[in-house]
């Protein structure tokens, strides 16, 4: 039998100040530590999210190191009236944005053997977003190759 895991989430942004894991301050994070969205990571004044996320790792069913993963999230509700004065982001929101994001992705991950560790993902997303939302349509296509630098 497969094993799954089914994630929920909801957050807000409470500040005037929007949450772009630090883009604009040179603070970069890689985007997915904002609950794995590819896309949708940059959170207006106001901004609230709600997302559903699905793993399922297919070693139970015989396929040994690989995993899927299926994501929808949704944004609502940010005021771009809200952005502090003197902000890079004053002027690139509009009072109503909404947005909607959807990922699906397949990962194998190497177990044994002098590669053990390596893991190759492939994701596709949709972003959509209205006129009020600073990222608008976006379709992207990731190949992604992790390696654990303990194993240099």
């Amino acid at each position: 039998m497969a094993c799954f895991r089914l994630y929920t989430r909801h957050s807000r942004v409470r500040s005037g100040r929007p949450r772009d894991d630090g883009a604009a301050t040179g603070q970069w994070r890689w985007p997915h530590g904002n609950g794995q969205l590819a896309r949708g990571w940059r959170r207006p004044p106001g901004f609230a999210l709600w997302q559903v996320r699905y793993d399922l790792d297919l070693t139970g069913v015989g396929f040994n190191g690989f995993s899927l993963y299926g994501l929808h999230a949704r944004g609502y509700g940010s005021d771009g009236s809200k952005t502090a004065a003197g902000s890079i982001y004053t002027g690139l929101y509009g009072r109503d944005g909404r947005d909607w994001e959807t990922d699906l992705g397949l990962a194998y991950r190497i177990k044994d053997g002098p590669l053990a560790g390596l893991a190759l993902r492939t994701s596709q997303a949709w972003h959509r977003g209205n006129r009020d939302y600073l990222d608008r349509n976006v379709d992207e296509t990731r190949l992604t190759v992790d390696y654990p630098l303990a194993n240099w």
